[in-house]
């Protein structure tokens, strides 16, 4: 089970969500998504910054992917992955291209 806490900085509905990002300690990382008509489509663009704990990027990058593959999925109609696999693999991933503990 995971425990976060979030705290709205910006919002712009629907084209801007910032919020702070925290498991209730004093670390907080920054997330931003905004969206931007391109022709008939929209891109999502997701930044999450302030990730200091070096034992935890592994894991956001592999969160962020593993959730955003599920949105892609449910929007288009594909077949979704497994989620805790694709989460684990994704991770170990991460981890070794990037040199990140897991």
């Amino acid at each position: 089970e995971i425990h976060s806490v979030a705290e709205i900085v910006e919002v712009d509905p629907p084209r801007h969500l910032r919020f702070k990002w925290g498991e209730g300690n004093d670390e907080w990382s920054d997330v931003t998504f905004s969206l931007e008509e391109v022709g008939d489509r929209v891109r999502l663009v997701l930044v999450h910054t302030d990730v200091t704990q070096t034992e935890q990027q592994a894991g956001v990058l592999a969160g962020w992917h593993t959730h955003l593959n599920l949105l892609q999925s449910r929007l288009t109609g594909e077949a979704e992955l497994p989620f805790w696999a694709t989460l684990e693999r994704m991770e170990a991933e991460y981890s070794t291209r990037y040199g990140l503990p897991i």
